[in-house]
C-alpha cells in the first residue's frame, strides 16, 4: 500500500493518537489499545498517552517560540559568535592598515632621501643618518655635512711636497748593513 515504510509507521502512529486503530481493535469503553486489540483500562491508558502528547506540545511551543526568538537574533545580526568574529576582522582590519601605514611612511622616507642625496651630491647613506623630516631641513643638513667634510679634506691635505729622505748614517755605501744599524742606533 505505501511505498515507503517509514511514512506507513508515522500514519499509524497518527491514526492511534485520533482514536482510530489501524488494525481495528476499538475498546468498548471507548479506548483504543496500541497493540490493536482492546484496552482492559478502558480510557486510563487514552487518558495518560493524552496528557503525555499535551506535556509534548507543551514542550514543542517552548522549543518553537525558543526558534523564533533564535531565528530573530540571527535576522537582526546580534549573533555574539558573530559578534566575536566581527571584532576579530575589525581588529585584523586596524594592524593591516597600521603596517600600511608604516610602509608608506618608510618608503616616504626613502624617496625623500634619494631626491635629496641627487641634489646635493652626498651618498644616500649618509643622508639617511641625518635628522629631517621634509626636504628642506634634511637639504640644510645635508648641505652643513658636506661643508664639514670639505673643510676636514681641505686641512688634512698634504700643504707641499714631502722633503727628501736623507740617510741618518751618510751617503757611504761602502759600509756593510751591520755597520748601518749599529750606526743609526749608537745615538
Amino acid at each position: 500500500m505505501y511505498r515507503n515504510r517509514h511514512l506507513a509507521m508515522r500514519l499509524r502512529h497518527v491514526m492511534r493518537i485520533d482514536g482510530g486503530d489501524p488494525a481495528g481493535g476499538t475498546d468498548p469503553k471507548g479506548g483504543t489499545d496500541p497493540k490493536g486489540g482492546t484496552d482492559p483500562d478502558g480510557g486510563e491508558a487514552t487518558a495518560k498517552r493524552l496528557a503525555e502528547l499535551e506535556a509534548r506540545l507543551a514542550d514543542w511551543e517552548q522549543v518553537k517560540a525558543k526558534a523564533d526568538k533564535w531565528d530573530a537574533h540571527e535576522a537582526a545580526g546580534d549573533d555574539d559568535k558573530d559578534g566575536d568574529a566581527i571584532d576579530k576582522l575589525n581588529e585584523r582590519l586596524a594592524a593591516i592598515e597600521k603596517e600600511r601605514d608604516e610602509l608608506k611612511a618608510t618608503q616616504a622616507r626613502r624617496d625623500l632621501v634619494d631626491k635629496v642625496a641627487q641634489a646635493t651630491g652626498l651618498d644616500a647613506h649618509a643622508v639617511a643618518m641625518l635628522n629631517g623630516d621634509d626636504e628642506k631641513t634634511l637639504t640644510d643638513a645635508a648641505t652643513s655635512l658636506l661643508a664639514l667634510m670639505y673643510d676636514k679634506a681641505k686641512a688634512s691635505k698634504p700643504r707641499g711636497p714631502k722633503p727628501p729622505r736623507t740617510d741618518p748614517v751618510g751617503a757611504d755605501e761602502s759600509m756593510s748593513p751591520m755597520d748601518r744599524m749599529r750606526a743609526a742606533y749608537a745615538n
